[in-house]
């Protein structure tokens, strides 16, 4: 696990593409601009010997609602 690096993004602060367009805007700058910005920077660990994970606020939700649900089925 030493290599390994997960950002948790926000959905609204870094611009999920699957619920913004790249010409949206956040602040005044532009997602596309910002998922730029997070390429760059997931390129730098990556060339640097480190695994890159992104987890987005979403599906941070989603996984929440799945471990819930899968709980409550092992308790049946």
């Amino acid at each position: 696990y030493n290599n390994y690096i997960w950002e948790f993004q926000g959905d609204y602060f870094h611009g999920n593409p699957l619920k913004y367009n790249n010409d949206d805007t956040f602040h005044g700058i532009s997602y596309l601009k910002k998922h730029d910005k997070d390429l760059e920077k997931k390129k730098f660990y990556e060339e640097n010997g480190y695994i890159f994970n992104i987890k987005w606020e979403s599906e941070w939700v989603e996984d929440k609602k799945l471990m819930k649900r899968n709980r409550v089925k092992s308790a049946e």
